[in-house]
């Protein structure tokens, strides 16, 4: 059976090239059923061998992506915070996005009140913080929209 921590070094963690993983498995089947044993992948120990070739490498690279979470350069999500936190760095509350001075067009005399929401071209909604009457230009006052959701 293969050394499974052979891949971690004091600098750090090494996903092997699944070609050496496969000429591994194979030199231990051979070990176990003969040096004549086929490896072709038509064969029955030939099909074991991929499968446990693809389990190893999968094996090493969870190991890798895992291990480098302790990395702040490569760590994500819930590891960031956590080494962030051992800093004393915290992340900072999300916000709802404000966008002041928005000109409303329209027919004069409509009044748009508060409340009223409308979304961007990616999805974003975002809600009038102000009632606003389109003037006789038909443009209103400006007003402030605030997204809907926290970002």
């Amino acid at each position: 059976m293969a050394d499974p921590y052979k891949y971690v070094h004091a600098t750090g963690v090494i996903v092997p090239d699944t070609a050496d993983i496969r000429d591994e498995v194979v030199a231990e089947f051979r070990g176990a059923f003969g040096q004549d044993m086929s490896d072709d992948p038509g064969t029955p120990q030939g099909a074991l061998i991929n499968m446990e070739t693809i389990n190893r490498t999968a094996s090493a690279q969870q190991c890798a992506q895992l291990a480098n979470q302790i990395n702040p350069d490569m760590a994500q999500g819930v590891f960031l915070d956590a080494l962030c936190a051992l800093l004393g760095i915290y992340r900072r509350a999300a916000t709802r996005t404000l966008k002041r001075g928005i000109v409303l067009l329209g027919t004069p005399n409509t009044v748009v009140r508060q409340g009223v929401r409308v979304s961007t071209d990616e999805g974003a909604v975002f809600v009038s913080l102000q009632q606003a009457t389109i003037r006789s230009n038909g443009e209103s006052e400006p007003i402030s929209f605030q997204s809907l959701n926290y970002g």
